[in-house]
């Protein structure tokens, strides 16, 4: 018992450097796309489609399938040069059209916050203007760090347990 208990805190212990080290790295890339330039730009058409996705784990199968996605494209200018975007976010946002019948109000809710015509920020890449997106997702470090403390927490609770057990 007291060998099982020193083996899952060891587990604990390196999931959470290993998910430590991954929102540490993630925060990074996040402060980058924080710190991209914006420009206004014009939101010329969005609208949320289901469309076929490869899957990841099927891959290899050639698994496809249906998810709902925002497509969105908007005009913006940079250095006197006109640039078409259409990345909404520098995080994916898609739902499985198995799960859901319909898009979700996430999703729909889209077609509000950026009506064609309206003005909205851009944020562009410096070296590459033709790489920009409409919002920064920054939630993705904070959920590997809590996820980090809590595994930290429970190796270090097992660990003081294995000592306690005779």
């Amino acid at each position: 018992m007291k060998s099982a208990l020193q083996g899952l805190a060891m587990v604990a212990i390196c999931a959470a450097v290993g998910l430590m080290i991954l929102g540490w790295k993630l925060r990074q890339a996040e402060q980058a796309y924080l710190a991209r330039p914006t420009v206004y730009g014009k939101i010329t058409s969005i609208e949320v489609v289901k469309k076929a996705k490869e899957i990841a784990s099927a891959v290899a199968s050639g698994g496809m399938q249906e998810h709902w996605f925002v497509e969105v494209s908007y005009e913006y200018v940079v250095n006197a040069q006109t640039y078409v975007g259409h990345r909404l976010s520098n995080s994916s946002s898609y739902e499985s059209a198995l799960l859901h019948k319909n898009p979700s109000q996430k999703l729909t809710g889209y077609l509000q916050k950026y009506p064609v015509g309206s003005s909205v920020p851009v944020h562009y890449s410096v070296r590459l203007p033709d790489k920009a997106f409409l919002e920064i997702d920054t939630c993705g470090s904070k959920n590997f760090a809590l996820a980090g403390s809590l595994s930290l927490l429970l190796g270090v609770a097992a660990l003081v347990s294995s000592y306690r057990v005779p």
